[in-house]
């Protein structure tokens, strides 16, 4: 379940060029008219079992089968454009609260059990977001007898902070998001360790 968490809320329609793939580096970035690029570089994980990653024009997709057909493990690269500046980085984050709050007290699916976030130590124009989501009962998971089903996911939310405020790329932002939907007894302990990791190594063009 994908609720677009940034201070946003529209994918653009901008140039983009994307390469890498499966375990190895994963590039992404857009850039405008005058050539002034933003982008993105992260490292897929290091487990058997993962995707190839999956590129368009909006961002980047791999997956992970979990125990049983309902569950799996996703990362989803992509572009949001943004409502709020990244600074002070404690109203971006106000904002992401608020939107995520409220999107979720209307969803069908999922109850929003957890949220948290917290400014970035390495980068100050990104936000960590935690949120937990439990499935309500008559959800949409397969498999309705063995138990209570989650949605639990970090992201990683950024905003290309240096672009000049009169360039279209100055609203961009992007989220990095690591989940997994998982029924309670298949709980992965080491997400958020693995996560963070793919968040460590992240690096921002522009």
């Amino acid at each position: 379940m994908k609720i677009v968490v940034a201070a946003m809320l529209a994918l653009l329609g901008l140039n983009a060029w994307a390469e890498g793939g499966f375990s190895q580096k994963v590039d992404f970035g857009v850039k405008d008219s005058k050539g002034i690029v933003w982008s993105i570089t992260f490292y897929s994980p290091d487990e058997a079992g993962w995707s190839a990653a999956v590129k368009n024009a909006q961002g980047v997709t791999m997956e992970k089968k979990g125990a049983s057909p309902d569950e799996n493990y996703q990362i989803e690269m992509y572009l949001v454009k943004q409502a709020v500046p990244v600074t002070p980085i404690s109203n971006y984050i106000d904002n992401i609260r608020k939107n995520t709050i409220e999107g979720y007290k209307k969803n069908k699916t999922f109850d929003l059990v957890y949220f948290d976030a917290t400014p970035d130590k390495k980068e100050p124009r990104c936000a960590r977001v935690h949120i937990l989501l439990k499935k309500k009962d008559g959800g949409s998971f397969v498999n309705r007898d063995s138990g209570k089903q989650f949605s639990e996911q970090y992201v990683l939310s950024c905003a290309a902070q240096s672009v000049p405020a009169n360039n279209k790329l100055s609203r961009l932002g992007v989220e990095l998001r690591y989940y997994q939907r998982y029924h309670e007894s298949n709980k992965d302990p080491a997400l958020k360790e693995k996560a963070e990791r793919l968040f460590d190594g992240v690096v921002l063009g522009q």
